[in-house]
């Protein structure tokens, strides 16, 4: 008989230690995670657009992880490397309108292509918006203009939210050219002293060459000198003379 109250009693405390046991289990129990189907999800590759203006494409890199973009532009492949919060400016230019092609990966090869990105402005991006801000504001004061800013999430199964690592994808400003220094005026003449218009010459009237003058003639040598000549003249005159006044006394 009392054995029989002893083993009801052991009984009895093991029940009790049971329910204790399973009342604690039930407290510390969770709920089972759904997965959050999140809307607007843009999965990796994607087409970029949105672009306002002939230019290149610049994208930061902002978070904890080596990140390599893929862009296919004119049936052309880009690649560009980057390490944790660094850019990267691409060498090609797009226009207004036009579409460009963009993979991310976590390495160079593209071995490991992360599963998409939501904007920063969708509900399950916890710390994205805080994490770009400083991004922003640099690109706005260095007068770039803002493309895109995206959130991102490692793995499709993954129940957080999409913080893995944001990107931010601007267009440069363009490079204003300085203006070249314009040319002084020159002074305008005072309307009282007009200068008077110089004679324009007849272009009929053509000056005619002076002559040039010729060397002197030269007086032919007689090889007789001029005293001997006159004193000749004066006998010869002497001679007349004397021989006039010889005749005279016989008329």
């Amino acid at each position: 008989m009392k054995s029989r109250w002893v083993f009801s009693g052991a009984l009895l405390v093991a029940v009790f230690a049971v329910s204790v046991w399973t009342y604690q289990v039930s407290l510390n129990r969770r709920e089972p995670q759904i997965a959050e189907v999140t809307a607007g999800v843009t999965t990796n590759p994607f087409n970029l657009t949105g672009f306002t203006k002939e230019g290149a494409l610049k994208v930061y890199n902002i978070g904890g992880a080596y990140l390599a973009f893929r862009f296919i532009y004119n049936n052309q492949v880009y690649d560009y490397q980057t390490n944790p919060n660094q850019n990267a400016t691409t060498t090609f230019s797009v226009k207004s309108g036009e579409t460009v092609n963009l993979t991310v990966c976590v390495n160079k090869y593209c071995d490991f292509k992360p599963y998409g990105w939501l904007p920063e402005t969708a509900p399950n991006t916890r710390y994205c918006e805080d994490a770009t801000d400083g991004v922003e504001e640099q690109a706005a004061a260095a007068g770039e203009a803002i493309i895109s800013i995206q959130c991102w999430q490692d793995n499709e199964s993954d129940t957080d939210p999409y913080d893995d690592f944001e990107i931010v994808i601007t267009q440069p400003a363009s490079a204003v050219a300085s203006p070249s220094p314009s040319p002084s005026p020159s002074p305008s003449p005072s309307p009282g002293a007009s200068p008077s218009p110089s004679p324009s010459p007849d272009p009929s009237a053509s000056p005619s060459p002076s002559p040039s003058p010729g060397p002197m003639p030269t007086q032919p040598e007689t090889g007789t000198p001029t005293w001997l000549t006159l004193a000749l003249l004066s006998l010869i005159t002497l001679i007349t003379v004397i021989k006039i006044i010889k005749v005279i006394p016989h008329v």
